[in-house]
């Protein structure tokens, strides 16, 4: 939670940061200051391209169980009490093992 809010201040203080020196370039009409804030923001916006490509590269593998249904035979289990909600509290439906 931290470290989403220190993220997103200093994404905030990028962008202010970025409007006051885009006003300023404006109003001396220095075009070398807007060179430098387009190359900033195609080098950010190559770093965000970059980033995501590799989230989406990560592929998070979870171990699968396998059910040991002979086990289950062994401790004689008939079902599976599953609470399902309700008004009364009381609402459960029972699953049969295999």
């Amino acid at each position: 939670m931290k470290k989403t809010i220190f993220v997103f201040s200093l994404l905030i203080l990028a962008i202010i940061l970025f409007f006051h020196l885009s006003k300023y370039a404006l109003t001396s009409n220095n075009l070398k200051i807007e060179i430098i804030i387009a190359i900033i923001a195609l080098v950010f916006f190559f770093i965000g391209v970059f980033l995501h490509i590799n989230s989406l590269q990560k592929q998070v593998v979870l171990p699968t169980k396998k059910i040991d249904y002979n086990k289950i035979k062994d401790l004689e289990i008939s079902g599976i009490r599953v609470y399902v909600g309700g008004i009364d509290g009381e609402s459960y439906f029972y699953l049969k093992a295999l």
